[in-house]
């Protein structure tokens, strides 16, 4: 009497795999099918696929995610495609002129994160570094240092919140309409000072001390001194008129 063998059950997997949705497979090709590497030049670029021609064969393909080079016209291209599909895949630009521009993106519109767990990152531009954005624009870090020979700002409004600040200044000036200063105590040390007032110079106070180690020269066309209660003149000697 033969012995019957019988085929084990497949694998949930494999009995599964069939009945997944479309969007869980590759959009151009199915999974398993046989694939092929080429080499195509790009001839157009639209929205979202490239026209390459293929040794005289055109194909509409899309970039891989992996591929964040942005191809251009006339870029060489490796390609990836299925021997029964029509599309395919870029899979990295191998050639371009050398006067094209390189840009990096994120296939899909998606955000892009470059990160070093363990290092460092350098971004580095022989003739200039832009940061761009039509949003906000926020750095963070622990210390922030900042070293160039010229700094220019263009702010239509700015507002800081700083605890402590230390300026180590040659030469300062400022140019504006009004300065507005509010602070509990405000302390001034020079070795001269110089004020030139166009208008009225005008202080109020609870209190004035005027101190001079040596004189005191008050000068003007007329000199009026107005006392409440007492006026009080007290010197060594007092010279009038």
């Amino acid at each position: 009497m033969s012995a019957r063998t019988q085929t084990p059950p497949a694998p949930a997997e494999a009995r599964t795999d069939a009945a997944q949705p479309a969007r869980s497979r590759a959009p151009s090709a199915s999974l398993g099918a046989a694939m092929s590497q080429r080499l195509a030049r790009v001839q157009a670029i639209t929205d979202d696929a490239l026209l390459v021609d293929e040794g005289g064969r055109s194909r509409l393909v899309q970039p891989a995610t992996s591929c964040l080079l942005e191809p251009c016209v006339g870029d060489l291209v490796l390609l990836v495609t299925a021997d029964d599909d029509p599309g395919g895949y870029v899979l990295a630009v191998l050639e371009r002129a050398a006067a094209a521009e390189a840009v990096i993106s994120s296939p899909g519109g998606a955000s892009l994160t470059l990160r070093a767990p363990a290092g460092r990152v350098r971004v580095e531009g022989s003739e200039g570094v832009e940061l761009h954005t039509p949003g906000v624009l926020e750095l963070r870090a622990d210390e922030a240092r900042l070293q160039s020979r010229s700094l220019r700002l263009f702010l239509d409004e700015c507002a800081a919140i700083i605890r402590s600040a230390f300026a180590s200044l040659t030469k300062l000036t400022h140019v504006g309409e009004a300065v507005e200063l509010l602070v509990s105590r405000f302390t001034q040390h020079s070795q001269h000072s110089t004020r030139v007032i166009a208008g009225v110079d005008h202080t109020q106070a609870e209190e004035v001390d005027l101190r001079a180690g040596n004189n005191v020269h008050l000068r003007s066309e007329r000199t009026v001194i107005n006392g409440r209660e007492v006026v009080k003149l007290d010197g060594g000697q007092i010279h009038l008129g």
